[in-house]
């Protein structure tokens, strides 16, 4: 067998999801909890291509001993193993992951060539599985057992009697591995073949997913729990649906991402739909059926269905009412609205509306000194502690509730969106703003906030606002603090204009970015700074 043929997929094997080459897959019966006789039965020895997951496993584990604390018993370092030789099949291949060991030398993040290059299984796209459903990865527990039964070793005893220095090492490892997981998910980077291998033997790990993760955070109570408790998010849109019932009526509604089903129910209960169909694509569904059944709605007038917006086929061609809860931290974050847009295209009549069907985005000054808090401590000075954070914060937006005494200008609305007709393409967009201060004052922050509106002709209006100067909501409001070299003094009456551009981020269409360049009117005093609202 060449070893392009490790890359080919077998068609007629019980095992076919599975990767089919010299590693042997698992069966699709094979569960989590069988014995580990049953998985051993699946790591048979390839004899022909000399292959043996156990013995590579050793050899590498091995080198890595010398300079990584007990690198068996570290979950991360056997996931990232197997994932790696999952894109590089053949034995020698395998090898050629280790260098001499002579040239390894002790970082934060574990053992890396003196040149600098980590070893090719420590990037961060390995944790990411290359196939979905990777029995090996299921199974790292009993592949441990496994493994020291072969070689030897305590598989009941895994917390290792580490030194308070190696115990720091493999704290900032764990650590260090976090943050290069979160950076995976947001880069669609992919690391570079070895030079010593064929490209035709090399199987690429998947691009970068987006879209799993940001379904899957929905899939959990508490997030949900969050927005129904939000009363000012919850009852604009149970009062819009109640003060409008003219509008829906009789109508076909379509719930874009439904979640525990709250939109939908309001608009069969109170509007008096004549059908809801509810779209959302995690786990959250389930329980949204199980809420519908509860309160007497049967699946024939509330129609939930599990999948991708864009994907999925209704079982209507149109629907009169297109509701949705979209909206993210600073209005855009997430990039949800795009799906709802694409429902609007594909199945709202023309007579039909987007529920809510307008919404704006506001700026405003601020001049925030909480870290003024830094320079009298119960009586000690921790004023270097300002400069910390003054120096830090300024790098990524904030979320977070904005007290009013912080707004020093008026609240200038920067963009406003009908969302009967803007385009997907409309969401990127350049704006221009124009701000005057109320006092004399040292300006640390722009502040982002943003109104939504339900609101038609010959229709009761309902409105609610994430504004500093309203309740506070779950949205909160997104601060985008100032490099602190560039902080403006301002005198009462002064203007501040500037452009900003507000878009979706490169490497993660979800995450979203603000760049603005500022300038205060009749002077010097001028900036220009980008931040963004990251996953």
């Amino acid at each position: 067998m060449s070893d392009s043929d490790c890359s080919e997929w077998s068609s007629d094997s019980e095992a076919g999801d599975f990767f089919a080459s010299s590693f042997p897959p698992f069966s699709p019966s094979l569960k989590n909890t069988d014995p580990p006789t049953t998985l051993l039965a699946s790591l048979s020895l390839d004899t022909e291509n000399n292959f043996d997951l156990l013995s590579i496993l050793h050899e590498i584990l091995t080198v890595l001993s010398s300079t990584w604390i007990e690198p068996i018993k570290d979950d991360y370092v056997l996931i990232r193993l197997l994932n790696n030789l999952r894109t590089t099949p053949t034995y020698s291949s395998c090898l050629s992951l280790l260098p001499a060991p002579s040239s390894y030398s002790i970082e934060d993040n574990g053992p890396i060539l003196q040149s600098g290059e980590i070893y090719n299984f420590q990037q961060s796209i390995y944790f990411k599985p290359v196939l979905e459903e990777d029995g090996y990865i299921f199974s790292v527990d009993t592949l441990r057992e496994m493994y020291f039964e072969r070689f030897g070793g305590d598989s009941t005893n895994l917390d290792v009697d580490f030194s308070p220095l190696e115990t720091l090492s493999s704290l900032k490892a764990q650590l260090r591995a976090s943050q290069n997981l979160i950076k995976t998910l947001t880069s669609e980077t992919l690391p570079p073949p070895k030079p010593n291998t064929k490209s035709s033997a090399i199987i690429p790990p998947p691009s970068v997913d987006n879209d799993s993760y940001y379904f899957n955070s929905y899939s959990h109570y508490g997030i949900h729990e969050t927005m129904l408790k939000d009363k000012i998010r919850t009852l604009a849109y149970k009062k819009s649906i109640e003060q409008n019932v003219s509008l829906f009526k009789g109508k076909t509604v379509l719930d874009v991402g439904c979640g525990t089903g709250v939109l939908s129910i309001f608009s069969k209960k109170l509007g008096e739909a004549k059908m809801v169909i509810g779209v959302d694509d995690s786990n959250m569904i389930n329980n949204a059926r199980k809420i519908c059944q509860a309160n007497g709605l049967s699946g024939e007038e509330i129609v939930l269905m599990r999948g991708k917006m864009e994907e999925l086929e209704l079982p209507v061609s149109k629907v009169d009412i297109v509701i949705s809860e979209w909206m993210g931290y600073g209005l855009l974050y997430e990039t949800m609205l795009p799906s709802v847009l694409n429902a609007r295209d594909k199945y709202m009549s023309k007579d039909g509306t987007m529920w809510p069907n307008k919404c704006s985005m506001f700026m405003e000054l601020g001049e925030d000194g909480r870290t003024e808090y830094w320079k009298d401590v119960y009586g000690i000075d921790m004023e270097c502690m300002k400069g910390e954070i003054e120096g830090e914060r300024w790098r990524e937006a904030r979320v977070e509730v904005v007290e009013e005494n912080v707004i020093v200008s008026n609240r200038f609305n920067v963009w406003d969106c009908d969302l009967n007709i803007v385009k997907d393409e409309d969401l990127d967009f350049d704006t221009t703003f124009t701000l005057t201060v109320k006092n004399d004052q040292k300006i640390n922050c722009f502040i982002i906030s943003f109104d939504v509106d339900f609101d038609l002709p010959r229709h009761s209006k309902v409105s609610f606002s994430t504004s500093v100067q309203t309740t506070p909501t779950h949205w909160m409001q997104t601060l985008l603090w100032l490099e602190p070299s560039t902080v403006p003094e301002m005198k009462a009456g002064e203007v501040m204009k500037g452009d900003m551009r507000v878009e979706r981020c490169r490497g993660n269409h979800r995450d979203i970015e603000f760049t603005i360049d500022w300038r205060v009117e009749g002077g010097e005093k001028r900036g220009k700074q980008k931040w963004a609202i990251v996953s």
